[in-house]
């Protein structure tokens, strides 16, 4: 393990971003798109529990936990292999919604998956190769 506390990363990440949106979203006049057209319409899911309910499972689950683990990943795993595979993310969503949801991917879609794993796989031999040749300069 090195450096911070992965997860004192996330709570100073999702803190300073909170309070960005949150004043940038009280901008005047809608400046900005999504945000808010009056302070009334800034709480817009009201008093729904349900919508606070499924608000709160998808701050709390993928997201706090996604770049939780992510950030827990980067104190055990060089930076270049945690970030590898964080680019195989569209590549493995498009895989589990195929499975799942039984989504078709278009041509475009399946050759943008196939240039993402190809880059993937051709970084790791360039990283090998790279490394296999420092060490017979070495010797």
């Amino acid at each position: 393990k090195r450096g911070l506390n992965p997860w004192t990363t996330v709570l100073y990440t999702f803190a300073f971003a909170t309070v960005f949106l949150f004043l940038f979203n009280l901008l005047p006049g809608s400046l900005l798109p999504g945000t808010a057209a009056s302070l009334e319409n800034f709480f817009w899911l009201g008093d729904a529990f349900s919508g606070w309910g499924i608000l709160f499972l998808l701050a709390a689950g993928p997201t706090v936990l996604g770049f939780g683990l992510y950030n827990v990943s980067l104190s055990y795993l060089p930076t270049s292999v945690a970030n590898l595979i964080v680019s195989l993310e569209p590549v493995f969503t498009a895989f589990i919604a195929y499975l799942i949801l039984d989504e078709r991917m278009a041509g475009m879609q399946i050759a943008g998956g196939l240039v993402i794993v190809g880059g993937v796989i051709f970084l790791r031999v360039y990283e090998g190769w790279l490394e296999s040749r420092l060490q017979q300069s070495l010797l």
